[in-house]
């Protein structure tokens, strides 16, 4: 049986783990009392400089907060980005923005053919805590490890970069991000539209048709019941375009 003086001690013990301050230079623990989350627009601010001399000579132009696009190979674009992930982590992602894949909301088909609507159709996040950094304490973090991650991740983006330039090199592409992603390949939506209409336009229509049933296996339970059947045959139209069009954009 608990003491009288039990829950009293427990309360008093608890209170001062989360008032806990700096003495005689010995750190306090990072308790909630300690949080200063940062917005995307200071993270971006605190990025931008390192950001802005790594990405703007290879030819990336700033799209949005966090994200940098470069169009010198359309209908394939390069997407750097950092995203935002559970934690108070933000990492680097990267990937392609393909002119020639649709994107689907939940009431229509639609193109991302410019700067400004260009999207991730491929994306290859770095998966390493190396390259992960921390907002939930304001952007100290951040500013110091910037540069570093910034760094490493696209050395690795331009090696992704360099080995697809073309449409005739992008089933290879998704061939090797199934390999090293595994069924986790297609918790990425977009992946399976985009390798159909890869496929399509490099005359692979059989393995194609098959990706683009898994995409609408996905994706119907979050279109609009009114429009589903519309969006089903404007992508297999599309499809049916991309295969008589293959290797155009």
């Amino acid at each position: 049986m608990m003491g009288k003086n039990m829950k009293p001690r427990f309360l008093d013990n608890l209170r001062n783990l989360f008032t806990t301050t700096q003495r005689d230079g010995v750190g306090a623990a990072n308790f909630p009392g300690d949080f200063e989350i940062a917005t995307i627009e200071q993270i971006h601010q605190a990025v931008m400089p390192v950001a802005q001399a790594m990405l703007e000579p290879r030819g990336f132009k700033e799209q949005k907060p966090l994200c940098w696009l470069r169009s010198e190979d359309m209908p394939i674009r390069q997407v750097f980005r950092l995203l935002q992930w559970k934690g108070g982590i933000i990492a680097p992602s990267w990937g392609l923005s393909l002119d020639f894949v649709p994107h689907v909301s939940t009431h229509a088909v639609k193109w991302h053919r410019t700067e400004k609507s260009a999207g991730f159709d491929v994306i290859h996040d770095a998966n390493d805590r190396a390259l992960e950094m921390p907002f939930h304490y304001g952007t100290k973090d951040i500013i110091e490890r910037a540069p570093e991650v910034l760094r490493q991740a696209l050395a690795r983006a331009d090696i992704f970069w360099h080995s697809v330039r073309t449409i005739d090199e992008l089933p290879g592409v998704f061939a090797a991000l199934k390999q090293e992603n595994g069924v986790h390949f297609y918790m990425r939506t977009q992946h399976a539209l985009a390798c159909a209409f890869s496929l399509a336009k490099n005359g692979q229509r059989e393995a194609g048709i098959k990706e683009l049933e898994i995409f609408i296996a996905q994706k119907e339970p979050f279109i609009s019941p009114a429009s589903a059947d519309a969006i089903k045959k404007r992508l297999w139209d599309l499809f049916d375009e991309a295969c008589e069009q293959r290797g155009n954009s």
